[in-house]
């Protein structure tokens, strides 16, 4: 049974409101305003959206990034939320890898610092493969707090069911790292025309 499933706010519709009243997760994008909503004990995630993600990361670096992102959540916290960190979706593979952990390593003590706990590289659905969990697993997550942080995943699946290459990669990712890592939050999931 499904216990933590909820909305991915994009707008603060009426509906939307209504079901992150109600939801043991939201997702907020831009604005921490469908946050409020949620029930004091949900999961709450944020994400500022970045349009051009690899040139605001080349100019800002991860303490840039940190930055806007706390700059964007006007002094919103509360202790169930993850911020999304640094980028959606980006850079996955083994050859980019390190340089997502540079960035990653530059903003985290920032984001800590000010209070606030990071849900990190938030792979798309059917990544990374094993090599990447390896890497990050020797060298210690990138200044993860293990007991503190979560990694992101995306598991759309298809109208045929869950397959533990997409919807259900969390366990295949479990299995690789064979250890200590960040829980994982599936931060976005659905029924894709795969």
């Amino acid at each position: 049974m499904v216990q933590k499933l909820g909305p991915h706010c994009t707008r603060p519709t009426p509906g939307g409101k209504a079901w992150a009243a109600k939801a043991n997760c939201v997702k907020a994008l831009d604005s921490p305003e469908m946050l409020t909503y949620a029930p004091d004990h949900a999961i709450r995630i944020y994400r500022l959206y970045l349009p051009y993600q690899d040139q605001t990361a080349a100019d800002l670096g991860g303490a840039g990034l940190a930055d806007i992102i706390i700059a964007s959540l006007g002094g919103y916290n509360h202790r169930n939320l993850y911020v999304e960190f640094p980028c959606n979706e980006w850079k996955q593979t083994i050859t980019e890898i390190p340089y997502h952990l540079q960035i990653l390593g530059e903003g985290v003590p920032i984001l800590h610092a000010a209070g606030y706990r990071i849900c990190a590289f938030n792979f798309s659905t059917g990544s990374p493969e094993p090599e990447v969990w390896q890497y990050l697993k020797a060298h210690n997550w990138g200044g993860l707090d293990l007991n503190k942080d979560a990694i992101g995943l995306h598991e759309y699946f298809s109208k045929n069911g869950f397959s533990q290459w997409h919807g259900l990669r969390h366990r295949l990712a479990h299995q690789w790292i064979n250890g200590p890592h960040p829980p994982f939050i599936i931060t976005e999931t659905g029924i894709d025309n795969v």
